[in-house]
């Protein structure tokens, strides 16, 4: 009568182990095959395959790491790229409101602003009849 031990492999492309049968070998009666005979197993070869274990445990786990590291650096270069993109834009604002602030100065003393004053003097609570957003005091 053939008996048949069920083997299982690591099948590296989906991490799962796999069953594969081998004929001529006797199952072990007590349990139905199912366990480990800790008796038959030499303690230097459980060694020799709990460090081969870990040995691929750490290599997966090193890769993991790599390809983590790799993301966080590209994230953390995209940032500063649009860092310095909003920067340069808070730079330009900031140089147009001066620019701007520059324009309202040099026409403080223009007879259209002076006219516009006089217009408003009555309601000084008024808004600028061109301008709606622009409080003269």
């Amino acid at each position: 009568m053939n008996s048949f031990q069920i083997l299982l492999t690591p099948e590296l492309s989906s991490g799962f182990w796999v069953g594969t049968r081998t004929p001529n070998m006797k199952m072990n009666s007590v349990n139905g095959g199912r366990g480990r005979r800790a008796t038959e197993v030499e303690p230097d070869e459980r060694r020799r395959r709990f460090l081969e274990r870990n040995r691929a445990a750490a290599s997966r786990c090193r890769q993991k790491r790599k390809i983590w590291i790799s993301a966080l650096e590209k994230r953390a270069e995209e940032l500063e790229t649009t860092n310095t993109t909003l920067a340069n834009e808070v730079k330009e604002l900031r140089s147009e409101v001066a620019h701007l602030k520059e324009l309202l100065l040099a026409h403080k003393d223009c007879p259209v602003t002076a006219t516009l004053k006089k217009n408003c003097l009555g309601n000084p609570s008024s808004h600028s009849p061109i301008y709606p957003s622009i409080h003269f005091l």
